[in-house]
């Protein structure tokens, strides 16, 4: 009796391969997502993962929130290894924005910052950031849209221009040469909104804030390192206004130390 269950068990399972192809999979790979959501940190804020399709469509797939120190990790996306993703981090009701400069802010309901992340790895790193922002909205801006080469294009551009690619950054801590690059940068966003740069004179902080991380992103090209962005009647040069307030951030005592390497790093934002 027991020999006979045997055979057929192995034929029952021999039949599932069969009928379905490659649908019955033992041994696929469940792919996750994990980074850091900061501008900067961004605490409880929600977590929202897409499929970007061949078309560029995207597919919510999965959900979750960042945790008190803007971490977050949502595992089981998929499990197509290359699948493209668009991460969205958005407010709810218990998100709170710790601003470099301002201290714990409530954000607008409509603000999203995204990023995109290919699965590489069983567990890939896909950090949310003004720049992440960037590099999808320049590739959203870009003839065909969402396209894998547009992605790829704005990646390299924002990447040439920062010196490392924001999404792959796996902590905001500040302690590695790129981390400290970014913390400069996120401190000068902030710096921007403070002085209402790029037209972003109205409403509370958390407004602003938002205005200007949706100016850098208008301003960004896929295929040039010039940032320029209109606001209303007014042309900005955004280079020029980035480099303002690397400049201010670099007065702060806690940069001090590292201002000359850090001003050497940013030297592709400029006036020119």
């Amino acid at each position: 009796m027991k020999l006979h269950f045997k055979f057929a068990l192995i034929f029952f399972v021999s039949l599932l391969v069969g009928c379905g192809g490659d649908s019955v999979n033992l041994n696929a790979t469940s792919y996750s997502l994990e980074g850091f959501a900061a501008k900067g940190t961004l605490k409880f804020a929600t977590v929202e993962v897409y499929i970007l399709d061949a078309n560029g469509n995207q597919i919510l797939v999965k959900s979750g929130e960042t945790l008190e120190d803007g971490t977050y990790k949502i595992s089981d996306v998929g499990v197509t290894a290359g699948q493209n993703y668009v991460i969205k981090i958005k407010p709810n009701s218990r998100t709170i924005h710790v601003d470099e400069l301002l201290g714990n802010q409530i954000l607008p309901a409509d603000f999203v910052m995204t990023a995109f992340a290919q699965t590489d790895s069983a567990t890939t790193t896909a950090s949310v950031t003004p720049f992440s922002h960037m590099i999808v909205e320049a590739a959203k801006n870009a003839q065909g849209g969402l396209t894998p080469a547009n992605i790829s294009q704005a990646q390299r551009t924002i990447i040439e221009l920062l010196g490392f690619n924001p999404i792959t950054l796996a902590r905001n801590d500040g302690i590695s040469k790129d981390a400290l690059i970014l913390k400069v940068l996120l401190t000068a966003v902030s710096q921007m909104a403070k002085d209402g740069a790029l037209g972003c004179t109205s409403g509370a902080a958390a407004d602003k804030t938002k205005c200007v991380i949706n100016a850098l992103a208008a301003g960004t090209s896929s295929t040039s390192l010039k940032l320029e962005t209109r606001f209303g009647s007014q042309t900005f040069n955004v280079s020029c206004v980035i480099s303002t307030a690397v400049s201010k951030t670099l007065q702060d005592t806690k940069f001090q130390s590292q201002s000359p390497l850090l001003a050497q790093a940013l030297n592709k934002f400029n006036c020119g």
